[in-house]
């Protein structure tokens, strides 16, 4: 079987190829031991309520998997809120231009300090763990910091003030894992004003009554009567990681609820999450607590759960703990994945090739996901047929996006190993769970609406400071948090996308397929494949969707754990160069299909396709009819419409013919190390499109 890098390799050769590396020139901004007469650079802009706790001057930033020999150098800069390692260059590119993503909080080589997990010290060969008791050297040459999402940052101290390695690592170590949760930047943060952005208007966080009623009459076609909103978690007293409204069985009484969830861990009895239209239900409780050997309470619960069933027909329990790895394994699988996606240099990167899915396979990471997969699709099959399915878990937090992780109190301070006093409550669950979303919009690509880089860019999210979504353990942690009096926070959503990125990145959280599928819903937009297995099913096109789930069904996420390893780059390649022509292709037909409607009305001998100019024309002058045919009142929302329809297709447009720049780890990687070692080539070297390049990428 032929090794994963030297596939990888394949692949690269088989496309125009590049190097990765290239000599220092005697560009100002490079360093390799000659000629340090470079001028500082000002300090970097700072957010309100950011303030620099130390930095310094002519610092080496190594790329990743390489041999230390040369850099980019700069100043380095230590916040209460990230570190910044700025260039003594500036060869950012206009944000016009700009073909990577670029978050509006960090600058190309920043990390927010809560989304440090390890720290090194680094001399010659050898590297030492730093702890935040750890005693420090007199002088530190060399610190390599690795991320929660496997960003690796290399520095050399080597021609910096002598005291600069020791007072950034101090600092570091200091900062990056506090004690307390009122000392994480969110508590500092100041903006300039509330968050009032278009991308956050349809958000339902479910903190309000009217959010839970909501979604219980949008799912309980059948059986919403039959369940009800209690109240009587209003002030935590039930539950304090279970939110303030509950849904219930509506046979059960407050005065009972409040009793059945004595007999629970964490005072968490079984809650509604979800309903089919069929009537059957999906509930989460937790399981009981060691001390309770009677089992009334749970089996009363399971009674009036029961009877909520349109046939009164019993549930199905799934208990998780036994199916599903502990947070300790999960957090030892996730350890040795880590090490296998960030080797240190080339040399451990070739030793490694060799025998790469051997040690994937011994991570035991797609095995988690595999069972995972396993157990949903058992739970989806049991409720598409008709039966009730309750999630049963030691506390009934870790199975919980925002109603089912977030309302309902996924742990994400413990999993994420926010503060240092948590670190044995630490597991990547959140990450297994985005791993299974994943492997279900590989198998089927035209059924969500988001895509693989919404996915990755939430899990980086989840690691940033200014945000509450993920910075709390319940809801009441995060109230209370909003209502303090000494160290209050201000609320600020992860889901208002506008305040980390422009409009051209957040265009690649949304699928292309998916909202063509829903426009031309006559078409198949599965592959023969899953049409084949659908049929071997017995299962109808427009059910559940049920993956295959077995291990040689499972793949890598590459965008998410190899992104930050260039010399896995494969330029003109991969996934996203599919998915630049598939936007383009799209954006083709919906304006075809505008025409022809358009042609209806008129006279068809009067349309005329003979290319792309006649294509923008006839657009322009649809939109032209569409705005003399609109009331005054909805002329504006007309035309904040084309513009964004303008903008979205002069966009993808770019991207296409700029597609030979891309690698198939875009929209992340390009900024890794392109100043390093300039990897591509400028526009006048772009080819044009073809019919045979899209051959070529649908292939």
């Amino acid at each position: 079987m032929k090794s994963f890098f030297k596939e990888q390799q394949e692949c690269r050769e088989s496309v125009n190829s590049f190097i990765f590396y290239v000599p220092a020139s005697p560009n100002k901004n490079y360093y390799s031991g000659g000629d340090q007469s470079v001028l500082e650079k000002p300090k970097p802009d700072l957010h309100k309520g950011e303030i620099i706790i130390t930095g310094g001057p002519r610092v080496l930033l190594f790329p990743n998997v390489s041999e230390r020999t040369k850099g980019l150098t700069g100043s380095i800069f230590v916040t209460n809120f990230r570190l910044i390692f700025d260039t003594y260059e500036d060869n950012r590119t206009p944000e016009e231009e700009c073909l990577h993503q670029r978050n509006f909080l960090f600058g190309e080589y920043s990390v927010c300090l809560t989304n440090i997990d390890s720290i090194y010290q680094i001399s010659g060969d050898k590297k030492r763990r730093l702890l935040p008791d750890s005693p420090l050297a007199a002088k530190i040459k060399g610190l390599q910091l690795v991320c929660k999402n496997m960003k690796v940052l290399t520095f050399s101290f080597d021609q910096s003030p002598i005291n600069l390695g020791k007072d950034v690592t101090k600092t570091l170590l200091h900062h990056a894992f506090p004690g307390k949760h009122e000392l994480l930047f969110g508590y500092d943060y100041r903006e300039d004003k509330p968050s009032t952005d278009k991308y956050l208007r349809d958000v339902v966080l479910f903190s309000q009554r009217h959010d839970w009623e909501n979604e219980l009459a949008r799912t309980c076609s059948k059986s919403a009567s039959k369940w009800r909103l209690s109240s009587q978690n209003q002030t935590f007293q039930l539950s304090s990681s279970l939110p303030k409204w509950l849904i219930i069985p509506n046979s059960v009484v407050d005065c009972d609820l409040a009793t059945a969830s004595y007999s629970f861990r964490c005072n968490r009895p079984p809650v509604w999450t979800w309903s089919s239209p069929n009537g059957a239900a999906l509930v989460r409780m937790a399981d009981l607590l060691p001390t309770v050997t009677d089992r009334t309470q749970e089996n009363r619960m399971l009674e009036n759960i029961r009877k909520c069933h349109p046939h009164l027909k019993g549930p199905s329990i799934k208990y998780l703990d036994k199916d599903l790895p502990s947070i300790r394994d999960l957090l030892q699988s996730y350890s040795k994945l880590r090490e296998l996606c960030i080797p240190d240099s080339q040399r451990e990167f070739k030793g490694q090739d060799s025998h790469f899915y051997s040690r994937l396979e011994s991570t035991k990471w797609l095995q988690h996901v595999s069972s995972c997969l396993r157990i949903s699709v058992k739970a989806a099959r049991e409720v598409q047929e008709g039966t009730t399915v309750v999630l049963q878990e030691s506390e009934g937090r870790d199975t919980s996006a925002i109603k089912e992780w977030i309302a309902l109190g996924h742990p994400f301070c413990k999993r994420l190993g926010h503060l240092r006093n948590d670190e044995s409550e630490r597991s990547p669950v959140f990450l297994l769970f985005l791993d299974c979303v994943w492997q279900l919009i590989q198998q089927f690509p035209s059924s969500f609406e988001f895509t693989e880089t919404y996915l990755t860019t939430l899990w980086d999210s989840v690691h940033i400071s200014v945000f509450d979504t993920f910075l709390f353990d319940c809801e009441k942690d995060r109230l209370e948090a909003f209502e303090s009096q000494v160290e209050r926070f201000t609320p600020r959503s992860v889901w208002n996308w506008s305040k980390q990125f422009s409009s051209n990145d957040i265009q690649f959280f949304e699928n292309p397929l998916y909202k063509f599928s829903k426009q031309f819903s006559k078409l198949r937009t599965d592959s023969a494949d899953q049409q084949k297995r659908r049929r071997d099913r017995g299962q109808a096109s427009d059910s559940a969707l049920l993956p295959e789930y077995k291990l040689g069904y499972m793949e890598i996420w590459t965008q998410c754990y190899f992104r930050w390893l260039p010399v896995l780059g494969i330029k003109s390649g991969g996934l996203p160069q599919i998915d630049i022509v598939h936007r383009q292709l799209m954006n083709d037909i919906s304006s075809l299909h505008r025409i022809l409607k358009e042609c209806t009305k008129t006279n068809v001998g009067n349309c005329v396709f003979s290319n792309n100019n006649n294509l923008n024309n006839n657009n322009n002058i649809n939109n032209s009819e569409n705005k003399k045919s609109c009331p005054e009142s909805n002329r504006s929302a007309q035309e904040e419409g084309d513009r964004e329809s303008s903008n979205a297709a002069d966009f993808i447009s770019v991207l296409f013919h700029k597609r030979d720049l891309l690698d198939n780890f875009f929209p992340f990687s390009i900024d890794s190390t392109s100043y390093i070692s300039n990897p591509f080539a400028n526009s006048s070297n772009l080819s044009e499109f073809d019919s045979q390049s899209v051959l070529n990428l649908t292939e």
